[in-house]
């Protein structure tokens, strides 16, 4: 915790479409508190704030670089926010469940947005990465269920869960990366996905439940493709009917094969103690019992360490691809 001597006051003026930061104090007003290295640590007043534009520095002249843990989640009518050019790092969950925020702009310069940072902010609409970004955070965007628009200019770390539930997403460029993280996009909408052939790993359920998924596109060929090492096999991965498009010598697209339902496994089975004649409702009841203990909601809520959360995420992503890999050997025709 910093000493409060440290604090200094930025005050916003209130009652303007965009609030952008001020040095003059008036009556009625927001104040941005900072740290003395440039760190943002929150607001005073932060329900009167509905749009903000990040000032450079503070009163002392010195450079706001960095917004800092959870320092924006009370601002619960925050609808627009363009960070200033000398935000290097977004920390953990910053602008966590503010279900009004729709717009963000992302300065170039921009080099971190940690985990849950807009975790649950449901009316963002798209997210512009600049090339300087070079990671996003576990659940960084987490259920934000109109986001339609992801865009990557240069390399770009994606951790786990990052973009799983964003409901409203229908198209990915992944950026030129090595992994494609566990859960990455989870449970989304995204129908397209642009793999490049920088690719070596591909982590568990990285697009699970991804029913809407038809193509997936990787920018190599099948050589370079048969090269990637799947944490989970393939027909797992994306278990539904998305054809695979590979590269030929001269760089047209062709296609490779489309997945096949999976097979009932015994690991699934253990997983739920249920035996080879187990009927859906055996298989609803112990999804149930199972799941519950590791949702993120109820995770986030324990304030546990974040070693715990990242097994509990995996597990949960984990459970989820059983169940549904169960309920369709029982439900398929």
């Amino acid at each position: 915790m910093i000493d409060q001597k440290h604090f200094n006051p930025i005050s916003v003026r209130i009652g303007n479409p965009s609030h952008t930061i001020k040095r003059s104090v008036f009556k009625d007003r927001v104040e941005l508190i900072v740290d003395g290295y440039g760190r943002i640590e929150g607001l005073t007043n932060p329900e009167l704030l509905t749009s903000i534009v990040m000032p450079e520095e503070d009163e002392r002249g010195a450079v706001l670089y960095l917004i800092g843990e959870s320092s924006f989640t009370m601002a619960k009518n925050l609808e627009s926010v363009k960070l200033s050019k000398y935000i290097e790092e977004i920390e953990k969950g910053a602008f966590k469940d503010l279900d009004r925020l729709e717009r963000v702009s992302f300065n170039e310069g921009l080099s971190v947005i940690e985990a849950d940072s807009f975790y649950g902010c449901i009316e963002l609409r798209e997210a512009d990465f600049p090339h300087s970004l070079k990671e996003i955070g576990r659940g960084a965007f987490f259920g934000c269920k109109k986001l339609r628009n992801v865009t990557f200019k240069g390399y770009t770390k994606l951790s786990s869960l990052a973009f799983a539930e964003t409901t409203s997403l229908e198209h990915i460029k992944l950026p030129r990366i090595e992994t494609i993280a566990d859960g990455l996009l989870m449970s989304s909408s995204v129908k397209t996905i642009e793999i490049p052939n920088t690719v070596k790993e591909i982590g568990v359920s990285a697009f699970s439940h991804c029913h809407q998924l038809e193509r997936i596109f990787f920018n190599g060929t099948l050589d370079e493709f048969k090269n990637i090492r799947f944490k989970q096999h393939w027909n797992y991965e994306i278990n539904n009917s998305a054809s695979l498009f590979v590269q030929d010598k001269e760089g047209r697209f062709y296609n490779v094969f489309k997945s096949k339902n999976d097979k009932v496994s015994s690991d699934d089975l253990d997983l739920f103690n249920l035996k080879k004649n187990f009927g859906l409702s055996d298989l609803n009841e112990a999804y149930k019992n199972k799941i519950k203990k590791f949702h993120p909601d109820k995770i986030q809520a324990l304030n546990l360490d974040d070693e715990y959360i990242a097994f509990a995420q995996k597990r949960f992503i984990e459970i989820k691809d059983a169940y549904q890999r169960l309920k369709r050997s029982v439900t398929k025709e």
